[in-house]
């Protein structure tokens, strides 16, 4: 692998400092991997406990802000805990249907509402409940506050969803990345940018920037076909 001429190595020694010289190139490639893996998982937990709380603080204000309406709100504690639930699971990943999930929610408080104000004295079929909340669009008793509370929530959801799974996806690419498979070219390289000079009693002299630079492009040449899909995904 080396310029031929004098040398203070024989072929073993040759092939044994190659092997040493990937192995060394792919311990520094996963350490500066690490790093950045390290930095994703940090962010990712630290949004993550902010959001976590963010949303916990919510139900609880509400509760305590909807508690003042006695009955009314605590036969109906289940409904709004659902939908806090449904809103956490979508958080982590769900398939669920936001917009779907919020119109249901409407509905069923509208048809919750209007039991606890029909007259006793009067009997209403379920049929005629249900009928009433399919008219939700058209009655519009909450006013403008259903498609307000809608349109904010979806977006706030959908934006943090997004950010905190690609601070993992991030990770995870990053990790994967980083667990380089270096070719034999690149090990024929490397061994000629770090090891030869040693071959030759120049064990003190280190390579030039520029060279390290073109071996390492050269070794690194798949990576760096990600680069424009990474660029966009920060």
């Amino acid at each position: 692998m080396c310029p031929q001429g004098p040398t203070c190595c024989t072929s073993t020694m040759e092939e044994n400092l190659a092997s040493l010289s990937a192995q060394e190139t792919e311990g520094l490639i996963r350490e500066a991997g690490r790093s950045l893996q390290a930095s994703f998982n940090s962010l990712h937990r630290s949004f993550d406990t902010y959001f976590t709380e963010l949303h916990g603080r919510s139900e609880r204000s509400l509760q305590e802000v909807l508690s003042s309406l006695g009955p009314l709100y605590s036969q109906n504690t289940r409904l709004f805990a659902e939908l806090y639930t449904d809103l956490r699971q979508y958080y982590r990943g769900s398939a669920l249907n936001l917009d779907e999930n919020l119109s249901d929610f409407w509905s069923r408080l509208l048809e919750r509402t209007f039991k606890a104000s029909a007259p006793t004295d009067v009997t209403l079929s379920e049929d005629y409940f249900e009928c009433v909340a399919k008219q939700q669009e058209t009655l519009r008793p909450f006013g403008d506050i259903p498609r307000d509370m809608k349109t904010k929530v979806i977006r706030s959801f959908v934006t943090a969803r997004s950010f905190v799974q690609g601070l993992l996806v991030s990770a995870d690419v990053v990790k994967k990345v980083s667990q380089v498979s270096l070719a034999e070219e690149c090990t024929k390289a490397l061994m000629k940018l770090i090891y030869c000079p040693h071959c030759r009693g120049l064990a003190s002299v280190k390579p030039c920037s520029n060279y390290c630079s073109n071996v390492m492009k050269g070794c690194l040449a798949n990576q760096a076909d990600l680069n424009p899909v990474w660029q966009e995904l920060i």
